[in-house]
């Protein structure tokens, strides 16, 4: 029950970073360049979701690791 919980919430983390990151690049880029580079875009609002939830989340796998032992 505890990884069903833990994988819904970091799902739910990411993937709010992903489309807050994804907006926030669209509108540095400005609305012609959004358009042009739309898949750099994605894929860097995606790429940067996954570094930030992986820094916030890694403490916490750290203290998970250090209990299993």
């Amino acid at each position: 029950m505890g990884t069903l919980l833990g994988f819904s919430a970091q799902g739910a983390c990411k993937f709010g970073f992903y489309k807050f990151l994804k907006k926030t690049y669209s509108d540095m880029a400005g609305p012609d360049n959004a358009v042009k580079y739309k898949t750099l875009i994605y894929l860097a609002g995606s790429a940067s979701a996954e570094v930030i939830f992986d820094i916030t989340l890694c403490p916490f796998e750290a203290v998970k690791q250090k209990r299993a032992t």
